[in-house]
């Protein structure tokens, strides 16, 4: 037996492990998309002390409509008589008059709203958001977010000791490939916290 024989005797366990690998981690990827995309459908809408809304950062959105359309589904959470409050988790670049002023101009009291701004990942936010339902005498609370979002989001949120249901974001239909691409930079996300934290 000469030394490339021997090598590729030598390599491939070596080959079949790392294909096995491979197709194992692409396996539980394609499991956490399918679970992403189940939870992005529930829609556990019940009555709860208040609807808890992460607004995108103005980096993070593409557009004015994404905070607007997150906040549309926490008004209309509201006027339909599911919670007495709004927990706003806001970013840096964004003002709290300009979130109350939308707010009032759809017909509500500014005193709805309950401002969140703490940290930059959503474990610290949700944390933080702990504390303003403790201060404010919340026990349950709805998390709105993109359905895309919703597993993990839910996952932090029981985490950091939330009793919460999801109520994800109806959209427009939006390109499967998008979709495909949104899902699965999702799962990693999952995967990295789960795994990280």
């Amino acid at each position: 037996m000469n030394n490339r024989q021997a090598l590729s005797k030598t390599l491939r366990p070596l080959w079949h492990s790392l294909i096995w690998v491979a197709v194992s981690f692409m396996t539980f990827l394609l499991l956490i998309a399918m679970l992403i995309v189940i939870q992005g459908q529930r829609n556990e809408v019940r009555s709860a002390g208040a609807v808890i809304v992460v607004l995108p950062s103005r980096e993070q959105s593409s557009s004015q409509d994404d905070v607007q359309s997150r906040l549309d589904h926490s008004i209309d959470l509201y006027q339909r008589g599911y919670v007495n409050r709004i927990i706003v988790v806001e970013q840096e670049d964004q003002t709290r008059s300009e979130i109350a002023q939308y707010v009032v101009d759809r017909r509500l009291p500014s005193e709805v709203l309950l401002f969140v701004r703490q940290g930059h990942a959503p474990v610290e936010q949700l944390a933080a958001a702990v504390d303003v339902m403790r201060l404010n005498g919340i026990e349950s609370v709805l998390l709105s977010s993109e359905p895309y979002e919703m597993l993990r989001m839910l996952k932090i949120a029981r985490d950091v000791g939330m009793d919460v249901y999801g109520v994800p974001i109806r959209r427009t239909e939006t390109p499967l490939v998008e979709d495909a691409v949104q899902i699965l930079r999702e799962a990693w996300a999952y995967i990295r916290y789960v795994l990280l934290g």
